[in-house]
């Protein structure tokens, strides 16, 4: 009777474990179909048209010093809700999946890294976008100086098409003479 039993108790509680280790796989292939979707979003042109725009700053205004102890849900829910607040107003993605990273349970140590990368990457599209607008500065004098060249060029063309005109001009006067005096010769000669 007692083995019946034990049996009766094992068989239910394999049953349950079965139950809640499906319920679990379940969750988890549904987060890792979520994660991957999440990174095709992020990798795809579109983000990193937004990424190549987005202009985020973030600065630290105060810091209080504390003993260490773990960071409590009343932390973490603050540091989200100012990481959402910045993230609304910059419609920064970056700033948004740090956000989901604390929300989740990230540690403050991996956001810091993460935040450490996003602003190292700004700096090296700050570099990149400095160097574009000075290689611009360069073409537009040159294109001005170019321009400059051209309306000279132009002039000249002008004046040399002016004198030109006045030498037809003189010229087809000078033929007309001739002819008058070619006419005037066969009329004393006839």
């Amino acid at each position: 009777a007692a083995d019946k039993k034990f049996f009766a108790e094992t068989k239910e509680s394999c049953k349950t474990n079965a139950v809640q280790w499906s319920q679990r796989s379940q969750i988890r292939t549904e987060e890792l179909v979520g994660m991957k979707k999440a990174l095709e979003i992020l990798d795809s042109e579109e983000a990193r048209k937004t990424f190549d725009t987005a202009h985020e700053s973030l600065l630290q205004v105060k810091r209080e010093a504390k003993t260490e102890e773990p960071v409590d849900d009343e932390d973490r829910m603050r540091a989200y809700g100012r990481l959402k607040d910045i993230a609304k107003t910059t419609h920064s993605l970056r700033l948004a999946t740090i956000g989901a990273s604390i929300m989740s349970g990230g540690h403050f140590d991996e956001v810091i890294v993460m935040i450490d990368k996003m602003i190292r990457d700004l700096r090296i599209e700050a570099e990149e976008d400095e160097k574009a607008k000075e290689k611009c500065d360069v073409d537009l004098t040159r294109l001005k100086y170019d321009i400059e060249d051209l309306g000279d060029e132009i002039k000249k063309l002008k004046e040399k098409i002016e004198r030109f005109e006045a030498e037809q001009e003189d010229l087809e006067q000078a033929i007309e003479d001739k002819q008058k005096e070619i006419d005037d010769t066969n009329k004393t000669m006839a």
